[in-house]
């Protein structure tokens, strides 16, 4: 009995002993857990369990953002990493995270604040350079963004991680832009050697060939981004331009239904929709197409090439030399042989 009374009173001590700050600890734990094997949602509770008992718990602020964020609740991550960073202002990883809440949210100017910062105390971080370059893309800011790329290149060195496959890729997306096409082919081969299964690099590296007529390749390229990613419209809109090229309309068609069912508000899908009735001899639908196409993105590639080919089609040959003109002036070609045929 002297015995069982002893093990109740050490029973009894060690509660005692179960501060809040265990309690916080154990339900953070707990959440980590819960976040590595995909429960988010449990996750979330055990962090807000963890926050009730120590509300200054910058950690469990963060991790509960990261939480939301696979849950692409990005509004209520943003409010908790904002928390994370009232509590210690320092912190590199809820203000990274926010960034990224933010980029979700197109709060562009605040993503790009959240880099600037982080940037200011870590140069030598190259996946910053990443992120801002990506945005400053989406802002037209290419040159600034191409100086970002550039910059996480020289800092990844021969890492062979997705952030460096992934500044190739925008650097050679910002080449094939310039119509700098054997450094843009460059950078997405680099991607494809440090990332082998990136279907993105693949479907660029398809159009840099397209541009070359190596259409073998790129058609086997696309096959396997397609097969990676069977509901990304691009992929597919891009390879009815290859089945075009090698006169495989029925298979253009089909493609093209898919890239529409998936994307019917893509520049590129749409350009590529009216290049396909152009070649199906549906003259005023391609056209309609392609001026829409137009409309929606002035510098898509080779847009000015397709609209002089509509017009002429459409018997108006003053407009198809005004076309094919631009069309050389930006160098979306290097030489077209109507313009020698008939605009002289």
């Amino acid at each position: 009995m002297r015995n069982y009374l002893i093990l109740l009173a050490l029973i009894s001590f060690c509660l005692a002993c179960d501060t809040p700050i265990d309690q916080r600890d154990r339900f953070f734990l707990k959440g980590k857990i819960a976040l590595t094997e995909r429960r988010y949602n449990d996750a979330i509770k055990e962090f807000e369990e963890a926050i009730l008992k120590d509300s200054l718990f910058v950690d469990a602020w963060n991790n509960k953002g990261v939480a939301l964020m696979a849950l692409k609740q990005y509004q209520e991550a943003t409010f908790d990493y904002t928390n994370a960073l009232q509590i210690d202002g320092q912190n590199f990883s809820a203000r990274y995270n926010r960034s990224n809440a933010l980029f979700e949210l197109r709060k562009y100017e605040e993503a790009l604040a959240d880099l600037d910062k982080l940037i200011q105390n870590h140069k030598d971080t190259a996946y910053l350079y990443l992120s801002r370059g990506i945005i400053l893309s989406i802002q037209k800011e290419k040159e600034k963004a191409y100086s970002d790329f550039e910059k996480a290149i020289a800092l990844s060195g021969n890492d062979k991680t997705p952030a460096s496959a992934d500044a190739h890729i925008n650097r050679g997306t910002i080449l094939f832009e310039r119509k700098e096409y054997e450094k843009a082919e460059a950078d997405f081969r680099k991607a494809l050697s440090i990332a082998p299964d990136n279907d993105f690099a693949m479907s660029n590296l398809a159009v840099v060939l397209m541009e070359k007529a190596s259409y073998q390749e790129a058609l086997d390229l696309l096959n396997k981004a397609v097969d990676k990613r069977p509901e990304q419209a691009l992929y597919l809109a891009n390879r009815t331009l290859v089945k075009i090229s090698t006169s495989d309309i029925e298979g253009a068609k089909a493609d093209m239904k898919r890239a529409l069912f998936y994307d019917n508000k893509s520049p590129i899908v749409i350009r590529n929709q009216g290049i396909l009735a152009l070649k199906e001899g549906k003259i005023n639908e391609g056209f309609a197409h392609l001026e829409q196409a137009h409309q929606l993105d002035s510098t898509l590639q080779q847009i000015h090439f397709y609209l002089g080919q509509a017009y002429f089609l459409l018997k108006d040959k003053n407009k198809a030399c005004e076309e094919w003109r631009k069309s050389l002036e930006i160098k979306e070609k290097t030489q077209i042989k109507e313009i020698e045929q008939n605009c002289k």
